[in-house]
């Protein structure tokens, strides 16, 4: 049982780290060894499922999935109502490798107190990402959990009729 305990362990706080900004040397290193994780997934488009924990409208607290083609981000569908979300709403999602990134930013921007993240152990993306907000700017805090990172294969929608030559 020793063993078990003696592997637990180490994996447990590999995945969450909780920092005062800036970042330790511990969690950058964690999030350099995730985004190699992340970068070797096997396949360039995916989709990840996420949900908001903010003072934000409504829509963006449904859990929605992002569809990420080429490195960016291609559409976002509300799964409750199966809505396309095509305004002002999707700056607020955002792809894998700018998670990581965001999560890095966050050490000088002064609005944050900390930031709390967990990864995921196989493929090394961002799970949970907490920004926690200093007391005078408590408005813009914000959770994002991030789930269910799948490969897409885009679809090849055919020219609309009149448009070949």
């Amino acid at each position: 049982m020793r063993s078990l305990h003696a592997i637990a362990l180490p994996t447990a706080l590999w995945l969450t780290a909780c920092t005062e900004l800036p970042l330790s040397p511990a969690d950058e290193g964690r999030l350099d060894r995730a985004e190699i994780l992340w970068a070797n997934r096997g396949y360039r488009n995916y989709t990840i499922d996420v949900v908001h924990y903010c003072s934000c409208p409504p829509s963006l607290r449904d859990k929605a999935r992002v569809e990420i083609v080429d490195g960016r981000i291609q559409r976002v569908i509300l799964l409750s109502t199966a809505a396309f979300i095509t305004d002002e709403r999707l700056e607020h999602y955002r792809t894998v490798e700018d998670l990581f990134q965001d999560i890095r930013k966050a050490r000088n921007e002064d609005a944050w107190e900390r930031v709390t993240f967990s990864l995921d152990p196989t493929l090394g993306l961002p799970t949970y990402i907490h920004w926690a907000a200093k007391p005078a700017a408590q408005d813009l805090e914000l959770i994002m959990v991030i789930s269910n990172p799948q490969p897409f294969s885009p679809v090849q929608l055919p020219a609309p009729a009149g448009d070949s030559p």
